[in-house]
C-alpha cells in the first residue's frame, strides 16, 4: 500500500499589500505551523504566500526541504520595512536561505514576485491585516 502523500497547510489568510500588488498570505503563527511552513505544495498562484510571524526578533534562516515551489523569501524588520529578499531552491534541505538583520516576521512568495511587486530593501509593508488575525505563539 503506497504511503499518502502529506497535504499541505491550510491556514487563515490576510490580504497583504506589497509594493504594488495584494498577496493572500496564509499566517503561521506558531511553531507547527511556521516550521512546515509551505513543505508538501506542488503549486502556487503568483498572488498566495505566506507570512510567519515570530515572537522574539533574532537573525533567521529558512530551508527548502519538501518545498516544491521556487520561492522569494522577504525578511521585515520590526517596522515593517524590507531588509533583503533572499531565493529558495526547491527541495534544499540546507538552511542557506538568511536574514540580514534580526527579524520577527518572513514572507514567502513564489519567485519573482518580489521583482514583480517592485518592491526594494527598505520599502515598508503593512502586516496589520496578518497581525489582526494571528496568535503568535
Amino acid at each position: 500500500v503506497p504511503t499518502p502523500r502529506p497535504e499541505p497547510q491550510n491556514l487563515p489568510t490576510a490580504d497583504v499589500v506589497i509594493g504594488d500588488r495584494t498577496y493572500k498570505l496564509m499566517v503561521a503563527d506558531d511553531p507547527d505551523e511556521r516550521a512546515t511552513g509551505l513543505m508538501h505544495r506542488r503549486q502556487m498562484g503568483d498572488d498566495e504566500g505566506m507570512i510567519f510571524l515570530f515572537n522574539e526578533t533574532t537573525l533567521r534562516n529558512f530551508y527548502m526541504k519538501d518545498t516544491y515551489v521556487p520561492l522569494d523569501v522577504l525578511f521585515l524588520d520590526d517596522e515593517g520595512r524590507l531588509i533583503n529578499v533572499d531565493e529558495g531552491r526547491p527541495l534544499d534541505a540546507r538552511p542557506t536561505i538568511r536574514s540580514d538583520a534580526p527579524t520577527r516576521t518572513v514572507i514567502e512568495l513564489r519567485r519573482g514576485q518580489a521583482n514583480a511587486a517592485g518592491i526594494e530593501a527598505g520599502d515598508a509593508i503593512d502586516i496589520t491585516p496578518a497581525l489582526e488575525i494571528a496568535d503568535v505563539q
